[in-house]
């Protein structure tokens, strides 16, 4: 079996991304949520394990499909808050 290419595992992950968002701006119930949201959260786990995406990537990525699925961000946060929270 041939391991995926970096493209090829980000453009999953975008793939996932999306669907997860829309189904929850389309009030999907919280178990197909939950699901998702686990499927989801092990795969991003096993390719930061695995050494393919930083975790900083995977928070550009997400950051990129949010913008993507639900429009611009109303707020801009630094590290600083992030860390806080």
């Amino acid at each position: 079996m041939e391991k995926p290419t970096r493209e090829q595992v980000e453009r999953e992950l975008r793939q996932l991304l999306a669907e997860l968002l829309r189904e929850h701006r389309r009030g999907a119930d919280g178990a197909k949520l939950a699901r998702a949201h686990g499927y989801l959260d092990g795969y991003m786990r096993s390719l930061v394990d695995a050494g393919t995406l930083t975790q900083r990537q995977l928070l550009s990525i997400v950051r990129e499909q949010r913008s993507y699925v639900d429009g611009p961000a109303t707020a801009a946060f630094t590290e600083l808050d992030v860390e806080a929270a």
